[in-house]
């Protein structure tokens, strides 16, 4: 009974580390250009057969991460799904600078289990795009991206359309999967970048399996429309 018991705990820890990328790695081949550099930064186990990497790849965009430390050092990411042979890569844009935050394995209210990748890009505009994965059955969903790098369509815009008249949103918005609700500041047209006056809009997300998204559902604001008496609005 011992024998069987050490035998299970050796092939347990063998699996661990089977799975577990050593720091200064190789990235995996064809993970990044030939002319860039890549290495393991971090990685683990999320559990329900999903394991993350995370790398930090010098090149011309990310320069290599333009920070010494984590997070900011950590410019691509990869998840790889139990019974997928490919993973799931991340990595630089266009946009400029950007990292990614730790993978994490959230249990989303009203929906299964989520697994998200934050990219989180450097800049006033506090840009974020999330990248998503929703468990479906035995297998896992990749959903839309919160922000689509390449249309700028996500959530910000399809907010736009639903705010009071002469308010904006200027950055990114702050969203939590698990209790599937956002939040964000509101622009007025004179307000300066760094002091929103507008007011805030709160919303919540729903699940639309047709167009594999996360889409915007209730809007509710305290908004302070351009010719709002100052006086008048909510402390």
């Amino acid at each position: 009974m011992l024998n069987s018991f050490l035998i299970s705990a050796v092939a347990a820890m063998i699996a661990s580390n089977a799975s577990t990328p050593n720091h200064g790695d190789a990235c995996p081949p064809d993970f990044a250009s030939t002319d860039a550099e890549c290495r393991v930064v971090g990685g683990g186990d999320l559990g329900e057969g999903v394991r993350y990497e995370l790398y930090r790849v010098t090149d011309g965009l990310s320069n290599g991460g333009i920070y010494d430390a984590p997070p900011y050092y950590q410019t691509a990411a990869a998840l790889y799904f139990e019974g997928t042979a490919d993973p799931a890569r991340f990595g630089p844009t266009d946009l400029g600078d950007s990292w990614f935050d730790t993978p994490k394995l959230i249990n989303a209210n009203g929906v299964r289990e989520v697994v998200l990748v934050r990219q989180l890009f450097a800049g006033t505009g506090a840009f974020v795009t999330d990248h998503l994965f929703v468990r479906d059955g035995d297998r896992w969903m990749r959903l839309a991206p919160s922000l689509d790098l390449e249309t700028m369509q996500g959530f910000v815009a399809e907010l736009s359309g639903r705010l009071p008249e002469g308010l904006a949103i200027w950055k990114g918005v702050a969203v939590d999967y698990s209790s599937l609700t956002g939040t964000s500041s509101l622009w007025r047209a004179d307000d300066a970048n760094c002091c929103p006056s507008g007011g805030t809009v709160r919303f919540t997300l729903k699940l639309d399996r047709e167009k594999m998204a996360f889409v915007i559902d209730k809007v509710e604001t305290d908004a302070r429309s351009d010719d709002s008496d100052p006086s008048e609005w909510e402390k």
